[in-house]
């Protein structure tokens, strides 16, 4: 359940004027459990987080081979869907080639790809708000966490930086 910041505040305030996690519950028309979940995790947020980027850090790689494990096995149980996605992703790569687009540079940067790395688009091919190119300056060598982690997402500040270089 999303609370509002308006939300937060109340239950806050009704803490601290000595309200029951039962009476706020009933006031919020919700169980007591949640509210004293909510409660404890924003009284204890700083502790919680340090305990989440803790656990994260002792068991990165078991997470990261659990992620890539799930998804194989999603691919091969949602194969018409990952199938769908795949043939979507090339058409909006196809649409995004220019006609000026340096196509052999392109093709030198995939081969030239280090091991380990993925090639990712700096502004994405399907972003949201803005649609990247396929061209050679939109091209950028991320390693596999990083590039999974950034996902669809486009960073201004680091592309201008990075278009500052190329110009």
């Amino acid at each position: 359940m999303k609370w509002s910041k308006e939300e937060e505040q109340l239950l806050m305030l009704w803490k601290e004027q000595g309200w029951t996690t039962k009476e706020i519950a009933n006031e919020l028309d919700t169980q007591v459990q949640t509210v004293y979940s909510k409660l404890y995790r924003m009284t204890h947020r700083e502790e919680l987080n340090t305990k989440k980027a803790q656990y994260y850090l002792d068991n990165k790689e078991e997470l990261l081979n659990y992620n890539r494990k799930y998804t194989k096995q999603w691919k091969v149980s949602n194969s018409g869907k990952s199938a769908s996605y795949q043939a979507k992703r090339r058409a909006a790569e196809l649409q995004a080639v220019p006609a000026w687009s340096e196509t052999l540079a392109i093709e030198e940067f995939y081969e030239l790809r280090p091991e380990g790395y993925h090639i990712d688009h700096i502004v994405p091919l399907q972003g949201v708000n803005i649609c990247g190119l396929h061209v050679l300056c939109n091209l950028q060598y991320l390693t596999a966490q990083d590039n999974l982690s950034k996902g669809n997402r486009f960073d201004a500040g680091a592309t201008e930086q990075g278009l500052l270089l190329v110009q």
